[in-house]
Formats: C-alpha cells, structure tokens, sequence
C-alpha cells in the first residue's frame, strides 16, 4: 500500500464525503452525498437503521449540543421541558452575545431543531437523549464548534451542565441519524414531540439536520475565545453527584466514545443486502500510530 496515496485520499476525498458508521454491520460507509445515503437508508429494514455520522475534526459543521438524562423511573414532563429550555437559552445567549454579527446565526428557538431518543431502554431505564442543533448555521471546524459548546457549558447552571456531553479528545464525533436506532434497542431518533412546548423547528428538511456541511456550501469562519475557568468547571461538574433517580447507563455510555477504532476488517460482502458501495476508513492519528498493522492487515485481505 502506497501510505502517502492513502493519506492524501483520507485529507482531500472524504472531505467532501459523508462518512457513515453502521453500528449492525461493524463497519464504516462512504457516500457522496445525503441522498445516496438515504436511498440506502430507506431500503434497510428498520430494526437495522444502526446509523451515526462521522464528523471529522476539519469539517466544516453546525453547532450541536447533546443533552443526556437517565432515570429509574419516567421524568415529569415539566422537568425534561425545563431541562432544555435552560440549555435552549444558553445557547441563543451565547449566539446573540458572540456570534451576532455574523451571517444566519440564530436569534430565538425557531432557529433550532431539537431531535430526541427518548424512551425505555433495553437496560431497563428511562433515556431521555437530545440533539440541539442549529441547522443555518455552520463554524469552519471544530475547533470553533468546540469553543461555542464550551461557552453553553458555562452559561447554564450546575445542575445542568451535568447533562452536557463533551466530546473528548481526537474530537472525531458520531452523531446518530434521523429513524435510525442502537443496536438491540427501540428508540429511534426523531423530531422532538417536546419541540412544541420548545418553540423550536420542526419543518427542518432531513438534508439539513446532518451536522457535517461540506465544502461546496459557504461557510462563515467565527473564531471566539472560552473561558479560562473552563476546564475547572467541567472538573468540578464531572466530579458532581448524580440525582439518586438518575444513573449511568451503557448506551449513553457508548454515545459518548468519540475515538474511531485503530482498525477495520475488510469485507466484500454487503450487509443487509443491498447494493451499495462500502469503504472501511482509518483515521489519520490511528494511520501515524498503526502503519504496520495496518499494512499488514489490507496486504492480507488483498
């Protein structure tokens, strides 16, 4: 294998690429565009529509927080409406106090989508999972989307930021797809039913609740600072006690991995049977500290 050929395809190819993770079939799939993604979407069984976004460290991509609960038993209403209405302001706050000048940001909740997979999981506790997304609006990387999520972090209480989930380090991010679900569980992701009670979005086309905007699109570059008391106070919110009718579940464990496998195997079945194409992709960072294995492994397929 030609490493600097695989390199200069992994910078400039997959750029323009939606990147997708099927979590049924182990395995990663490159499409070239929203549609094809979605034919192939539509014409998998739904029990099988296991599907996240790849969103790369370099991708131009918009704004999206992740707000995570689980219960013991079912949440009020009242309380899950609060809970995201907090996090809604923050981010319109941080929008109107940083970002105001700059081309399509949002200005009130109409502005935002919110996505939910909410319902009981296979665990056996209540999830209430959502997706905050400003589909306009769009920072050049995530440098930039990491700041902005930094600063909401911030700007609501305590009690709240606890729910936040931070992307950690390589910030590759998966992102689960509208009707698509996790393996083994029936939540599937959808237009939040609490979005009227939101005041938020719900006419958003599909196309557009991707978090990934490819190059071809024009893209504002914002640049902002975050505070230097940051980091001690997601120190201090992670070392926080969780509610005693709230636990920590595996699923909302595993939608918090942000770090692609080092390694694929590569197949030339397809799964689901249906005819599409299907690449299995390394990060650049598992590339660098993988070479042999790596290489060793395709000579072997091939």
């Amino acid at each position: 294998m030609d490493y600097n050929k695989y390199e200069t395809y992994l910078a400039n190819d997959l750029s323009t690429k939606l990147v997708v993770q099927d979590h049924t079939a182990d395995s990663y799939r490159v499409f070239d565009s929203f549609d094809e993604f979605w034919d192939f979407s539509d014409n998998t069984p739904p029990h099988l529509r296991c599907f996240s976004e790849v969103v790369f460290e370099d991708t131009p991509q918009a704004p999206i927080v992740h707000v995570g609960i689980s219960s013991h038993s079912k949440m009020p209403k009242k309380k899950i409406v609060g809970t995201i209405e907090t996090v809604i302001t923050g981010m319109i706050d941080i929008f109107h106090t940083s970002y105001h000048n700059t081309k399509n940001v949002p200005i009130s909740p109409k502005d935002l989508v919110v996505i939910d997979e909410c319902g009981l999981s296979s665990h056996g506790f209540w999830i209430y999972s959502f997706h905050i997304l400003a589909p306009s609006f769009f920072f050049s990387r995530y440098q930039e989307a990491s700041i902005f999520l930094d600063n909401v972090a911030l700007r609501v209480p305590k009690k709240i930021q606890q729910y936040l989930f931070l992307p950690c380090s390589p910030p590759i991010q998966y992102i689960r797809i509208l009707n698509s679900t996790f393996p083994d569980d029936a939540r599937n992701k959808k237009i939040s039913s609490y979005s009227r009670y939101l005041g938020t979005a719900t006419d958003i086309p599909q196309n557009g609740l991707f978090v990934n905007h490819f190059p071809d699109l024009k893209v504002d570059s914002v640049s902002q600072t975050t505070s230097e008391n940051y980091c001690n106070n997601i120190s201090e919110k992670t070392n926080e006690p969780i509610q005693a009718d709230e636990v920590d579940d595996l699923q909302l464990a595993v939608m918090q991995q942000h770090v692609l496998p080092h390694q694929f195997t590569h197949s030339d079945s397809v799964a689901n049977g249906n005819d599409c194409s299907v690449s299995f992709i390394y990060s650049k960072d598992a590339i660098d500290e993988n070479i042999p294995e790596i290489v060793d492994s395709l000579e072997k397929d091939n």
